[in-house]
């Protein structure tokens, strides 16, 4: 039962880590939804500070995958 709740949690965090909303990205990034679509479709331009807040964010994220795919592969060899 414990290893069931594991591996629940895990593959839970994994896939709320590999699919965040671009609402939580322009948080994280600290400019608006609008702003980030704006910049994807080349009506603006991010200025220098945004694609390091951007880079940023995408670090942050990177490490955290790292870290759940680490984890996943635990459990999976965890596992009889």
């Amino acid at each position: 039962m414990i290893r069931r709740v594991v591996r629940q949690d895990v593959v839970s965090r994994a896939l709320a880590a590999l699919t965040p909303s671009v609402r939580e990205l322009a948080r994280e990034v600290h400019v608006t939804y609008a702003s980030l679509y704006a910049w994807a479709a080349g009506r603006r331009t991010p200025t220098a500070v945004n694609l390091k807040r951007l880079a940023e964010a995408a670090e942050r994220r990177a490490r955290m995958l790292t870290s759940l795919a680490a984890e996943l592969r635990q459990v999976a060899d965890s596992d009889p």
